[in-house]
């Protein structure tokens, strides 16, 4: 049965090493199996020493393993990059929609609305500003990389540059969504209850998936850093 031949040894090794990713290491278990087995067949059948003579000539598990856990970290960061780019558009559209809409049903502002926004609407607007400057960094310094298959300690630090860039950015992004949310339940509050209120209620819950997404897209790509820098001390 092939789970005891060489190939599939040599594929569920490589398969562990890339467990961080399960989608990944099923993919690359499927064509690396089918590659071996179709070098095995060249050499004369898919007996064990046929096997093993594919597997030889293909090269050692472990390179091969740091090699594609270089191009899957480099990705990414790179999409984490471009998503907290995308981000800070799709706030600033977010935002912009919201205080439209507020213009065309011609919500005023109340007394109280108006002495927080005083206060809060420049804490927002230094909050975003900060976050352009963060994610633009973060997504040029990203986007810029190069990662080399043996995945020197160098890289990564300059991978975490960039990772820790794109969190500023989030750190920022959150700060302006926490004020947007505080306004917009205030201005809400005074409000009659009606379907008008669904474009503002939609609109910050947007701002709040998206500050999310990239948060989670960091915090995966940290774990998958992790990884990369134990099989590289291997």
């Amino acid at each position: 049965m092939r789970q005891h031949e060489p190939i599939a040894d040599y594929a569920g090794a490589l398969t562990r090493q890339l467990g961080f990713d399960a989608a990944l290491a099923r993919r690359v278990r499927a064509e690396i199996e089918d590659h071996l087995f179709e070098a095995a067949d060249e050499l004369g059948g898919p007996s064990p020493d046929n096997q093993r003579s594919a597997i030889a000539r293909f090269g050692d598990a472990d390179e091969l393993a740091r090699h594609l856990l270089a191009d899957c970290l480099l990705a990414r960061a790179q999409r984490v990059g471009l998503l907290c780019a995308l981000a800070v558009i799709g706030l600033f559209a977010a935002m912009e929609i919201r205080l439209a809409w507020y213009g065309f049903m011609r919500w005023e502002s109340g007394a109280t609305l108006q002495a927080l926004s005083a206060v809060a609407l420049p804490i927002d607007r230094y909050a975003f500003f900060v976050a352009i400057g963060f994610a633009l960094a973060g997504f040029c310094h990203l986007a810029t990389q190069r990662m080399p298959a043996d995945l020197p300690s160098r890289h990564r630090r300059q991978l975490n540059c960039g990772l820790a860039l794109c969190a500023a950015a989030v750190g920022a992004l959150l700060a302006a969504v926490i004020v947007e949310s505080v306004l917009t339940g205030i201005r809400l509050a005074a409000m009659p209850f009606s379907v008008a209120i669904v474009i503002p209620v939609l609109s910050l819950l947007a701002e709040i998936v998206m500050v999310a997404a990239v948060a989670f897209g960091i915090a995966t790509t940290v774990q998958t850093t992790m990884a990369a820098s134990a099989l590289a001390r291997r």
